[in-house]
């Protein structure tokens, strides 16, 4: 310790922890971003899942209607494959808004 005795130790001590934290923090912010990263690629993973998941569920409604319009005129077995998903949209919305006014805890 003869380069500035104490103050000199005391100072470089100082200047050492703050380029720890600062690069404590640099760190932090990286893998916090790579996390990000990651999750956004599963987001766009999942979209596309959904997406194919919804085109599929359009074409087994189609094959249901077709199949019912074997026995039935084609006009016919739309409007009842559609009125069946109005019916069971409008049953699911009328659950879930009674959900919502009920009381918390229950």
């Amino acid at each position: 310790m003869s380069n500035g005795g104490l103050p000199a130790a005391v100072k470089k001590t100082a200047e050492d922890a703050r380029r720890l934290a600062t690069l404590q923090a640099e760190l932090i912010r990286e893998k916090i971003q790579a996390q990000a990263r990651k999750k956004a690629i599963f987001a766009a993973v999942a979209a596309v899942g959904a997406f194919f998941a919804v085109i599929g569920l359009l074409f087994l409604l189609a094959a249901a209607a077709a199949g019912l319009a074997i026995v039935l005129p084609w006009w016919l077995a739309l409007l009842i494959v559609g009125l069946v998903l109005v019916l069971g949209g409008a049953t699911a919305i009328g659950v879930s808004v009674s959900g919502f006014k009920g009381k918390p805890g229950e």
